[in-house]
């Protein structure tokens, strides 16, 4: 009985904001002279706090303002646990300490009168559905949706926000552009993005709970597995669950930055094979994965200019298709300039040249394809595929990686005289598909 007493003192005994810093609790004589109306009737029951706040909720829906001080009483105290339980959980992190956020949210001064001002409590209250979850539940999450708490914990970069609530706040148009826009990253890599969250969206969002409050839970696998039969069927790229995954997760996290307004962290190289101490092994391992660079490089080259023939030759005339092939030849293995190839072909200017080979175009389009190829390779030999936050680092490499032989064969085609340097390995690479492919 005594465990039980010093529950139901919540609802008469009100925790205020101390003057000097921190709280203070103060027993309200009228609530507890209401709660002991009750008390007979709690000795009884095997659950007293759900049946004193159920009969305590209908008054006060009644117009019972009594009920309702008790009720504000309850919840000043779920007010200071959430407060204590965000400061455990992040204080020390992120440089935070109880006084502050209680600050914020702890403002019921326990008048039964309410004029103008409607303090966090009553305002919890008034908004109260029993039918939803338990008092504590709701007061717990009203306190972290509290606008002024918000800004103060965003102002110590903390945003209390999950994932998967981003990206459901998110568009897949909107990723893409702050893909692009703020992180710089690739054409090819924010589409990507943009893909896995329009499969995300589509499948996660309408099995989302329809009551208000619903949390949002981390995809299933059978929603992760629709996710990526979506994007197969949608944009013809083949990713595992585990990759879809990272990929939203990876999203989550830039998009977090942004709404922080932090700039955008430089990931770390990659090793290319942790924990491996043989020397004979890590070679092997290079020798292997620059045989798939290779591989996969060529992969995307034939996969990108087969699509950009068919594409034209379903919209224009075979002349075109064929100004097209000669132009990237002219370009990857004679190493002509475009105003030189406009002049070659005949075809105008070099703007004219420029719109026909679509150079930034072909690029971002390679690099994704190469991507997608040199994921699923690493994701094998090092076996991440268990591991987010190895994929995430896969991601990173790859993509740095590759910004490097995009950067490589745009300077190489600035260059005047490029068929006296060593050229681009991406040019190399082109021009050997095109050599075999003009047989």
């Amino acid at each position: 009985m005594k465990d039980e007493h010093w529950e139901l003192s919540r609802y008469w005994t009100l925790v205020r904001l101390h003057p000097a810093g921190g709280y203070q609790t103060e027993p309200i004589s009228s609530a507890y002279a209401y709660v002991q109306s009750y008390r007979s009737e709690l000795e009884d029951d095997d659950k007293p706090d759900r049946l004193l706040q159920g009969q305590l909720t209908q008054q006060f829906q009644a117009g019972d303002v009594d009920a309702g001080l008790c009720l504000r009483c309850y919840i000043s105290w779920a007010i200071l646990q959430e407060c204590q339980a965000l400061v455990r959980q992040f204080g020390a992190y992120y440089g935070f300490d109880e006084s502050e956020l209680l600050s914020y949210v702890l403002n019921d001064d326990g008048e039964i009168a309410i004029g103008s001002f409607k303090p966090l409590g009553y305002e919890i209250l008034e908004k109260y559905d029993p039918k939803v979850s338990a008092l504590g539940t709701w007061a717990a999450r009203l306190v972290r949706q509290n606008a002024d708490l918000k800004k103060s914990l965003k102002e110590h970069r903390l945003l209390l926000i999950s994932n998967w609530g981003l990206l459901n706040d998110t568009k897949p148009r909107q990723l893409q552009r702050i893909l692009m826009e703020y992180f710089d990253e690739a054409e090819a890599i924010a589409q990507q993005a943009a893909w896995v969250h329009e499969a995300y969206r589509l499948v996660y969002l309408p099995d989302r709970p329809s009551r208000r409050g619903g949390l949002c839970k981390e995809p299933t696998a059978e929603q992760l597995q629709r996710m990526g039969s979506y994007i197969q069927s949608t944009f013809q790229h083949s990713l595992t669950s585990e990759m879809i995954m990272a990929r939203l997760q990876w999203s989550a996290k830039r998009l977090r930055q942004y709404r922080l307004r932090q700039p955008p962290q430089a990931f770390e190289r990659m090793e290319p094979a942790p924990n491996r101490d043989d020397d004979r092994e890590i070679d092997n391992f290079l020798d292997d994965y620059q045989r798939q660079v290779l591989q996969c490089l060529d992969q995307a080259v034939h996969t990108v200019v087969e699509k950009r023939i068919q594409g034209n030759s379903r919209r224009t005339r075979v002349t075109t298709v064929e100004n097209f092939l000669q132009a990237l030849t002219l370009y990857y293995c004679e190493g002509l300039s475009q105003g030189e190839i406009a002049e070659r072909l005949q075809v105008g200017g070099q703007d004219r040249v420029a719109k026909l080979l679509k150079l930034t175009q072909f690029r971002s389009e390679v690099k994704l394809h190469t991507f997608t190829c040199l994921q699923n390779y690493i994701q094998i030999v090092l076996q991440a595929g268990n591991d987010p936050e190895q994929l995430l680092a896969v991601d990173a490499a790859l993509n740095e990686q590759l910004d490097q032989l995009i950067q490589q064969d745009q300077n190489w085609g600035f260059t005047p005289v490029a068929l006296q340097r060593q050229g681009s390995l991406l040019s190399h690479r082109v021009c050997e598909f095109l050599k075999a492919h003009l047989r």
